[in-house]
């Protein structure tokens, strides 16, 4: 039996090495996700979805929540550090973030806000306040106000910007064609 070293890569008789190892264990002994079978939860390879009425006190893998909401697993860290989605439970031993099917919604509300270029200050306060209001609370309109707000103080920021875009586009063209009376 031939073994390959570590080190040099070349070819020894078995046992003639001190770092050798046979060949055919390296590829068993390599670093591999634990199974499916190991995590107790079927492997599909299609996202999760809850039919209505299905029992939520399922939580979910911060690898699982990052698939449902399309929300990288950095943001995610990064979203549970600034306190804006926090994980709905935290094993103390491993730091592992486990999240519940009832955090789907704000998290996608997040991301679409995001992709709005909605600050995250701006939000942390969209979410406050649509919390507040489902909540139950009685100044619910008060909440459902400041929801509004926000969202309204953002769209003028965009068509401030866009204004600004549209003067600047036209200031270009006006230096590209001068038309006749500039040259």
């Amino acid at each position: 039996m031939r073994v390959r070293t570590r080190r040099a890569g070349k070819d020894h008789p078995a046992g003639d090495h001190p770092h050798a190892r046979v060949e055919h264990q390296a590829v068993s002994t390599t670093h591999q996700a634990p199974s499916a079978a190991l995590r107790g939860r079927p492997r599909t390879g299609r996202s999760r979805t809850w039919p209505p009425g299905a029992h939520h006190d399922e939580r979910l893998t911060i690898g699982e929540f990052s698939r449902i909401t399309h929300l990288g697993i950095r943001t995610l860290r990064r979203y549970h550090e600034q306190d804006l989605l926090v994980p709905a439970e935290i094993d103390p031993v491993t730091g592992y973030r486990y999240y519940s099917p009832d955090q789907v919604r704000p998290a996608l509300t997040v991301r679409r806000f995001r992709d709005l270029d909605l600050p995250l200050a701006d939000v942390r306060r969209f979410l406050d306040a649509e919390a507040a209001g489902r909540g139950g609370a009685a100044d619910g309109n008060a909440d459902g106000d400041t929801a509004r707000q926000v969202v309204a103080a953002h769209l003028r920021r965009l068509e401030d910007r866009l204004g600004r875009t549209q003067r600047a586009v036209e200031a270009l063209r006006e230096l590209l064609d001068p038309g006749p009376n500039g040259r």
